[in-house]
């Protein structure tokens, strides 16, 4: 067992790390980013959305949407009366962010080690990270402030999937099928076709049974799959489709469907305000350290009406 000299004097080094980040215990840009980064390597449907860092509590992001038509007749030195005249549609999306909180614990003997090699911030930012993943994540897939058991976290958060009303397919408990698919490409705004971006998003079990669909057919595409040369994002007419571990599996009167997404997933935001502040605690009871992080993060769309959502989908 170490002294009591010798734990102090981890606790104060650990403490003189945090206090040097900047003032008041705030993460500095650079460690913050590495916070980002960690978490989105952890993640997989953050590497297909923006996450980006804001400077103020609120954001607002400027949006213009289609004119129609814009060409008219002319008339030689006369120009268009008021009523011929376009403009675009103006409006913005705004991002509040919200604060959070969470509290990391780990064993004095991995504080010992981080701090003697001198690598404590960039540690700090990987635990944190690791530890977040998943809540960030599910919060951002399907939170909704008025979901019927839904703990308080994810209550904090309207998700992707749940704002994602303007276009949607009901597939009444139907497995995921081509057809499926094809709907949702037909039921989308035809002016948002070809976006290079675009792809499919939905759970494992709906993925699956889309390829075994393929598979089934005893043809060179069934045989690719079955030999693991058909690629992991096969999807439908040259749209990937993805499968990401977050999305619901337990949606429905029988709590076995779940949801398929169809967009750029670019266009879905998550939002760290730069103002990040850690604070320290050691327990010696327990040997343990604790990590204690107030942040605050916003999520949205940029425009969610350029999506569309099959639900139904038979899930589990």
């Amino acid at each position: 067992m170490k002294s009591n000299q010798q734990l102090e004097t981890y606790v104060n080094k650990a403490d003189m790390v945090i206090g040097d980040l900047t003032s008041g215990g705030r993460i500095p840009p650079d460690v913050l980013k590495k916070y980002i980064v960690v978490q989105i390597k952890q993640s997989v449907m953050m590497k297909y959305i923006t996450v980006m860092t804001i400077g103020t509590p609120e954001y607002r992001m400027p949006r213009m949407t289609t004119m129609g038509g814009v060409m008219q007749p002319g008339t030689s030195g006369q120009a268009l009366a008021y009523a011929e005249r376009s403009k675009p549609g103006l409006g913005e999306v705004t991002l509040t962010s919200q604060l959070v909180r969470a509290e990391v614990d780990y064993p004095e003997e991995v504080l010992e080690d981080q701090i003697e090699r001198g690598v404590f911030a960039n540690s700090m930012a990987a635990y944190a990270a690791l530890h977040t993943e998943a809540d960030v994540e599910q919060a951002m897939i399907y939170g909704d402030p008025t979901g019927v058991g839904y703990t308080a976290w994810m209550k904090l958060f309207t998700g992707f999937l749940t704002a994602s009303t303007s276009y949607v397919t009901p597939a009444a408990g139907a497995t995921l099928s081509g057809d499926i698919l094809s709907d949702l490409m037909e039921t989308r705004l035809e002016q948002f076709d070809d976006d290079a971006n675009d792809a499919f998003y939905t759970n494992r079990k709906a993925r699956s049974d889309y390829r075994k669909s393929l598979k089934n057919r005893g043809t060179p595409l069934g045989d690719a799959i079955i030999e693991g040369s058909a690629g992991k994002e096969l999807g439908y007419e040259d749209i990937p489709l993805r499968k990401v571990p977050y999305f619901p599996n337990n949606l429905g009167v029988d709590t076995n469907q779940t949801n398929v997404w169809y967009g750029n997933s670019r266009q879905i935001i998550l939002a760290w305000y730069r103002k990040m502040k850690v604070s320290t605690d050691y327990q010696p009871k327990a040997g343990k350290y604790s990590l204690i992080i107030n942040a605050r993060i916003a999520m949205g769309m940029e425009y969610e009406p350029a999506c569309a959502k099959a639900s139904q989908v038979r899930g589990s």
